[in-house]
């Protein structure tokens, strides 16, 4: 195969395939239980997540993990607060521009979708 497959690991090439263009795997994503949110939250120190990604090849103590976790997420509650999601406050596009120094607060015309 060439250089340019080699570094795409989404990318399968069918042997004896004339199109060297391959076929893309189907997508996935991982998803985690509520309680293993909230407890990469409360242990972050323990758990050392950057850590452990550089270094996939050591074992990871889990039943250490757990019993160090455990009594700190104590109630449902306490496990549900932790582990929502909370959207972030972000502020309008144009008090960024004129905080980043744009004079000219006139609506553009060539940015108009629809015409009213």
């Amino acid at each position: 195969t060439s250089k340019l497959t080699q570094h795409r690991p989404g990318l399968i090439i069918e042997p004896g395939s004339p199109s060297k263009a391959g076929k893309t795997r189907a997508a996935f994503y991982l998803r985690t239980t509520p309680l293993t949110r909230a407890s990469r939250r409360v242990c972050a120190q323990a758990n050392k997540m950057k850590h452990r990604a550089r270094k996939p090849h050591e074992a990871i103590d889990l039943k250490a993990l757990r019993a160090e976790c455990m009594p700190l997420l104590s109630g449902v509650d306490r496990v549900r607060r932790l582990s929502s999601f909370k959207p972030r406050n972000r502020a309008p596009m144009s008090e960024i521009c004129r905080r980043l120094g744009q004079t000219n607060q006139a609506v553009q015309k060539w940015l108009v979708l629809n015409k009213e």
